[in-house]
């Protein structure tokens, strides 16, 4: 249940993924407890809800398992919300969703999975996670106030080397664009602009670091969001502020790769590590 705290959704494989064999023996064990839960009105399975004939617009809910089976996605509902201290109708909430709503959500729970799973190994401490829309900001750019809300603001600690990384984490999934006319329409490259204009105005006076990972659908993607963040800054280098992955860059059961493996592109195109 406390899974629910910090995400909106989880696919079967994100929880599976850290609490097999941590908490229960096996997959099937976790199924049971699921269902239980949600029979109970304290998980509910949203995407069940949508109509057969709109399952193609929603890889996740068909796509098959190893063994089969396709992957539910759980989400909290109002009882679990206020054992959680969750505001909101979540049964209303959940009652009106789309299938467009999974995706970008299950993103973030991907990278979350990750952490966890990571933290679970003790590889990392997870010192603050602030979840979607928990973190919001506006920065004036060129005259223009631009909002600052990231997917998550995380940050963790390396037990290997004692070191802190604060992470600023965007999930892509190819709907917004590139970049617009004016800065007041909403592009990637106006997010990219507010971020640097946040690190100018609040972390480098204080001498600290932050890095903003992007993590998008394709590698073109993630390469055609690289360029657009190279821009922001007249030297085309994009301050080494911005770096890019696509979801194939690691496994969710390897966290390792996530972490200590060259796996993120920067802006000016060299290869990074999160804790190198």
């Amino acid at each position: 249940m406390e899974f629910f705290s910090a995400i909106r959704f989880a696919g079967t494989s994100n929880l599976a993924a850290v609490l097999v064999p941590a908490v229960f023996p096996t997959e099937e064990k976790l199924r049971r407890r699921l269902r239980k839960l949600t029979e109970a009105r304290f998980l509910d399975r949203p995407a069940r809800r949508i109509a057969r004939s709109r399952l193609d617009e929603y890889r996740v809910l068909d796509a098959e398992r190893a063994r089969g089976r396709p992957e539910d996605v759980w989400a909290i509902a109002q009882r679990g919300a206020d054992m959680l201290k969750l505001k909101g109708d979540w049964n209303r909430n959940n009652g009106r969703l789309r299938p467009s709503a999974f995706q970008h959500p299950l993103m973030i729970t991907r990278v979350y999975s990750t952490l966890r799973l990571a933290e679970a190994k003790g590889l990392i401490k997870i010192e603050q996670w602030v979840g979607e829309n928990g973190w919001k900001g506006r920065v004036r750019v060129r005259g223009d106030s631009l909002p600052l809300v990231p997917d998550a603001v995380i940050l963790v600690s390396d037990n290997r080397s004692d070191r802190e990384a604060t992470i600023f984490l965007e999930t892509d999934n190819s709907t917004e664009p590139l970049r617009r006319t004016t800065m007041l329409q909403s592009s990637f490259f106006r997010k990219c602009a507010a971020y640097w204009q946040y690190w100018t105005d609040e972390i480098r006076p204080r001498h600290e670091t932050m890095i903003v990972l992007t993590v998008a659908k394709t590698a073109e993607r993630a390469e055609a969001l690289r360029l657009s963040a190279r821009a922001v800054d007249e030297e085309g280098r994009g301050l080494n502020l911005f770096w890019f992955a696509d979801e194939e860059a690691w496994d969710v059961l390897t966290p390792e790769q996530f972490l200590y493996q060259p796996v993120w592109t920067t802006a000016v195109g060299e290869k990074r590590a999160v804790f190198g």
